[in-house]
């Protein structure tokens, strides 16, 4: 059975993560085209904006974009081939 990744839980678990740890990595499985609408809409719910990739590829997509607050920075890491998406949150 394929794994589920519901964007509302996407979103909560990036609001929710602490605020002392300067950086912190969540891995989630996710296949190439879900990855692509979570990461827009975690820009969206975080920065208030589209996400704009500074990687695009068949393979790959990433971007990379600082909370409303300017406190949190985030890059969003699609993996096509390990149909995995990995969130980074560094404080800013």
């Amino acid at each position: 059975m394929k794994p589920t990744f519901s964007i509302f839980f996407a979103v909560a678990s990036c609001l929710a993560l602490p605020t002392f740890a300067d950086t912190k990595v969540t891995e989630r499985q996710a296949s190439f085209g879900e990855c692509r609408a979570y990461l827009q809409a975690l820009a969206g719910a975080l920065a208030g904006k589209l996400a704009k990739y500074s990687e695009e590829t068949s393979t790959v997509l990433e971007s990379s974009f600082e909370s409303k607050d300017g406190t949190k920075k985030y890059t969003i890491t699609c993996l096509a081939n390990e149909q995995k998406m990995v969130i980074r949150e560094e404080a800013g």
